[in-house]
């Protein structure tokens, strides 16, 4: 069953006219709430038998003279001017940025400002398969495109529970970019990775790496994927080496660059994540009628997408003043840490300070004590002197008493002897004149 692109160009009570990307108009039946201008995806089977003549697309001027007929000549003046804009005017505008996925398969996907992709383009034989294995990925998101790319390299045996790396870059292509677009850029580049890891319907690890102006330039030279050529850059080696290899056989040393995000997912919450999305989305719808319904307009795509970026622009101002809050109530913290260490400090110095005259007024009161004893043992010396000196007054004046009663006792006996002598003298002299007589 052949699969159809094609816009809408014309809305009726139950059918949409739409001209596929061959030029070639159908009537389909409607989905939903389409609108003019809008993209969709369409089989043969959701077409209107009765425009079609032969299993073929209806002529342009059998569609065109019903449609006249019908509507009136003023309908010629919307179909000219949607000619005019999707037949004549060239669709080769520049890309704005340039995605690339490689598994082994290679991978590039050139989009404009709004993440849709323009083209598409295989580094490699795998991945030149691998595109021509599905439906034309132009007209649609980023994202959604690279997604359908993953499930097709695991029907194509690409990826697998033991296989299962995926290396995604970008770099935007404009020659004049300001700072702020690569900021807006990397964001993009981190929730297509982001998405193409949930969207996955086996365990991935998707890893994203930036680029430079340089590996831009590069690429396009050597005609390998910018992805693959940062890692030749990165790592080091050839641009050969690499180039042979699939992502699951470099992953050891990816994981060892400085500048490589990683993204991974368990099964069991992927699935719950889409059924949670299938259920906001589909409102109880068939999944595979809400692949086509979730094709939305490019206004709403625009719309959607500014959403996104405002966001995203409001949640990083909101981390920025909050980190900037905790770095002021941390310097807050540290001064009053050191208030109260200056504070403690200062205490322990008056404590010092008062310990010290304690201990000076205990030492000043042990030197007291010490001399109040030596005082009295001074006291209790003179006392033992003065003692002394009593005994030796006392022996002095006994040595004295006995002189003196020596003396006496000498001059009593001189006295006596005198007398003795006298009277001896006496005694003679009687005798004498005894004799003489």
């Amino acid at each position: 069953m052949n699969k159809h692109h094609g816009k809408v160009i014309d809305i009726q009570d139950e059918n949409l006219i739409v001209m596929s990307d061959t030029g070639a108009f159908h009537r389909i039946k409607k989905f939903g709430n389409e609108k003019i201008g809008q993209t969709l995806l369409y089989t043969d089977y959701e077409r209107e038998e009765e425009p079609v003549k032969n299993d073929g697309p209806m002529p342009i001027s059998g569609y065109l003279g019903d449609f006249f007929k019908r509507r009136g000549v003023w309908a010629l003046v919307p179909v000219m001017i949607f000619l005019l804009v999707f037949l004549v005017v060239p669709s080769n505008e520049p890309a704005y940025a340039l995605v690339t996925m490689d598994i082994n398969p290679s991978i590039g996907y050139y989009i404009d400002a709004e993440q849709v992709v323009m083209r598409t383009k295989a580094y490699n034989e795998d991945g030149q398969k691998v595109l021509s294995e599905m439906e034309d990925l132009k007209g649609q998101n980023i994202s959604d495109a690279m997604s359908q790319t993953v499930e097709m390299a695991k029907e194509l045996s690409y990826l697998s529970e033991e296989k299962n790396e995926i290396l995604i870059t970008g770099a935007i292509l404009a020659k004049e970019k300001e700072t702020t677009e690569e900021d807006d850029f990397k964001v993009i580049l981190d929730q297509v990775a982001s998405q193409v890891d949930e969207k996955a319907s086996l365990d991935v690890t998707v890893y994203e790496v930036e680029s430079t102006p340089e590996s831009l330039q590069a690429s396009e030279n050597n005609g390998l994927s910018l992805g693959k050529t940062v890692l030749s850059e990165e790592l080091q080696v050839s641009e050969d080496v690499v180039k042979g290899k699939s992502i699951s056989e470099m992953a050891k040393d990816i994981s060892e660059i400085a500048k490589v995000k990683v993204y991974g997912q368990s099964k069991k919450e992927e699935s719950d994540k889409d059924q949670n999305q299938d259920k906001v989305k589909n409102q109880g719808k068939d999944k595979d009628q809400d692949e086509t319904l979730d094709q939305d307009s490019d206004q709403d795509r625009i719309e959607d997408q500014s959403q996104e970026r405002l966001e995203d622009k409001l949640q990083d101002k909101a981390q920025d003043k909050a980190d900037k809050l905790q770095d002021k109530a941390d310097k807050t913290e540290d001064k009053v840490d050191k208030k109260e260490d200056k504070i403690q400090d200062k205490t322990d110095k008056v404590k010092d300070k008062a310990n010290k005259a304690e201990d000076k007024v205990d030492n000043q009161s042990q030197g007291s004590d010490a001399q109040t004893v030596e005082s009295e043992d001074v006291d209790k010396e003179a006392d033992k002197q003065s003692d002394k000196n009593d005994n030796i007054s006392d022996k002095d004046k006994s040595s004295d008493k006995a002189k003196e009663e020596q003396s006496s006792n000498e001059k009593s006996d001189k006295s006596q002897s005198s007398t003795d002598k006298s009277n001896a003298n006496n005694s003679n002299a009687d005798k004498n004149k005894d004799k003489d007589k």
